[in-house]
């Protein structure tokens, strides 16, 4: 008894050792910028630290952060990031309470003893996150590394990782003093073989953090350069294969014969195993009763079963309904053209009917069942600039599975939240300060023209003078300008922020950037609304900006790609697949190459 008691005070005299975001590079998140303006190798960085996938494309990873924040387990950091080395690093300081080392640097290499690497141990605490530090913690920009949007270049990392597989390394060597450890190679340079350059990197060998880096080449005035990054990735590399000591292979425990050490989990839907007792199709219609009972399924069949049931079961989960792709030859194309002439002449009869510009009924309310539906059949004004850029077919394919059929869940980030809570307010604002006695602001749902058979919009708004539309009304609230005043945008954004804004300022007037999607959404309305203005409205908590889009400042290219390039992708690609049904199937889109105008 005695025992226990003296084991159970001193577990309990153990300090409770927890990570921090603070304590791990990457886990932190920029201050004041949206989480989808961060780039994949920050989203991705930041799932790691929790142990979540990392993988995907970045609405993906962006979904990923949102779902874990809003969980509330934006604080859980995995104590096994980076080999556990940060927890280690802060259990130690936590029990032993070890001194800093001095900020000077390493001696000179002159008097540094250099020898073949590996032939010291290498700092116990180094590891990805250093590096990840190194390079990204510090915001460059020159030849070498050309920033993103977000002012993060993931480029250093790719091309690190290019330069180690490809054995741009050579004549690896290593030194240490009393406070530092150095490595230093000979590295090829990108496109000439002939060519090598010097690269040396400096750890401090407490805290396995890199000091700095040096090269010979042009763009290592940063000490930041593809062939630091190589030579930091390489040291990471050997690390994790051989540990951080420099004892011999045979003197360790046996790591051979020990079983496969890659894992690639996943849906049991998608895994194909060689052995074919283990083919899950052979697994769902495996029939257990006597062979006088025995009935053959297939697993359409067996899904079909299963969503007679009233409870959903978990197998609805694992399979899905299985389609063969089928091949349209030159009568089956024949007939989806008829299809879609059909459905042109149809639509003619039904907008005869109708005014120039109308209303679409059943979509008069924004946000409404009847709105969600009758928007998925056109083109609208927000997803103008989207449709116009569609180049391959993965991308087609996720536009008609999000647009069309409304498979993919709608993604609300912290920006899109925002912006719809304000809305009101900037409107209200709006109505307050801009209207004229003589004019009325009028809320309006879904609308279209005559003109473009294959748009809709839904404006936030419009001006009517004596019951006639004089302009539309577009209202944004960027997140970017939460506490700042829309008027000063120009002045109290950074550089970075302002490359990604909207809009820029000429001869102390605003427009809207040609090539942005507000600027396609505007003249899209304008056009609908056959209207020569449009009010764009930033709000803010501080202030408003208001300044005017003419539609003659609109670009030809523009106009063009709303007017005839939409209007191709309409007949030739979106009505083929209302009537083929192949992406609800996971079946390849078809596209028709008939309608030129």
């Amino acid at each position: 008894v005695y025992n226990i008691l003296q084991c159970t005070i001193l577990l309990v005299d153990q300090p409770s050792i927890s990570l921090l975001p603070e304590d791990v590079p990457g886990a932190v998140l920029r201050h004041g910028v949206n989480i989808e303006d961060h780039s994949n190798l920050e989203l991705q960085r930041w799932l790691e630290c929790r142990a979540l996938k990392k993988t995907g494309n970045k609405t993906d990873l962006v979904q990923r952060v949102v779902n874990c924040i809003e969980a509330g387990r934006s604080n859980s950091i995995s104590l096994a990031i980076d080999g556990g080395k940060w927890y280690d690093m802060k259990r130690n300081v936590v029990v032993t309470a070890s001194t800093s080392t001095a900020a000077s640097g390493p001696a000179s290499d002159e008097t540094l003893l250099w020898a073949r690497f590996p032939s010291r141990e290498i700092p116990q605490y180094f590891n990805k996150g250093h590096i990840y530090t190194y390079l990204v913690g510090c915001f460059f920009e020159n030849e070498d590394y050309v920033s993103n949007n977000t002012g993060v270049t993931e480029k250093p990392f790719r091309r690190g990782s290019q330069f180690v597989s490809s054995d741009h390394l050579h004549e690896v060597f290593d030194s240490s003093d009393n406070r530092f450890y150095l490595l230093k190679a000979k590295c090829f340079a990108s496109f000439n073989k002939n060519k090598l350059y010097s690269v040396v990197i400096t750890l401090n060998k407490a805290s396995g953090a890199v000091v700095n880096g040096r090269c010979e080449c042009k763009q290592s005035a940063l000490g930041k350069c593809s062939h630091v990054s190589a030579l930091l990735l390489f040291l990471e590399k050997f690390c994790g294969e051989n540990g951080h000591d420099n004892t011999a292979c045979t003197s360790k425990l046996r790591q051979w014969g020990l079983g496969a050490k890659l894992k690639k989990p996943g849906p049991i839907s998608q895994k194909k195993y060689g052995n074919v007792r283990f083919e899950p199709i052979r697994r769902a219609t495996f029939d257990p009763r006597p062979d006088n009972y025995e009935r053959t399924v297939n697993i359409n069949n067996f899904i079909c079963d299963l969503q007679k049931e009233r409870l959903p079961t978990m197998f609805e989960t694992l399979f899905q309904l299985r389609y063969d792709d089928f091949k349209l030859d030159q009568s089956s194309v024949d007939i989806v053209i008829q299809q879609v002439l059909i459905f042109k002449k149809n639509m003619d009869q039904e907008l005869i009917k109708q005014k120039n510009i109308f209303s679409v009924e059943g979509a008069e309310i924004q946000h409404s069942l009847g709105w969600f539906r009758w928007r998925s059949y056109f083109i609208t004004a927000s997803n103008a600039k989207t449709a116009s850029s569609l180049v391959s077919l993965s991308a087609k394919n996720n536009y008609l599975k999000r647009n069309l059929w409304q498979l993919t869940p709608n993604l609300l980030t912290a920006a899109m939240r925002y912006g719809q809570v304000n809305e009101a307010k900037a409107r209200d604002k709006y109505v307050a300060d801009h209207i004229q006695p003589n004019e009325q602001f009028v809320q309006v749902g879904l609308y279209m023209n005559k003109k473009y058979p294959h748009l809709a919009c839904s404006a936030d708004g419009v001006v009517t003078t004596n019951g006639v539309i004089t302009r539309v009304i577009e209202i944004k609230c960027p997140k970017v300008l939460e506490d700042k005043d829309p008027c000063q945008w120009n002045s109290v954004l950074t550089g970075q922020q302002q490359s990604n804004f909207f809009a820029y300022e000429e001869n102390n007037k605003v427009f809207l950037k040609a090539n942005h999607p507000y600027n396609y959404q505007v003249a899209t309305t304008m056009l609908i609304f056959e209207v020569p203005e449009c009010d764009f409205v930033v709000w803010s908590s501080v202030g408003l900006l208001v300044f005017k889009v003419q539609l003659s400042d609109i670009s030809r290219h523009v106009i063009d790609d709303i007017t005839k390039k939409l209007k191709k992708m309409y007949y030739n690609m979106y009505i083929p697949e209302l009537f083929l049904m192949r992406i609800p199937r996971n079946l390849p889109l078809f596209e028709l190459d008939y309608f030129q105008e």
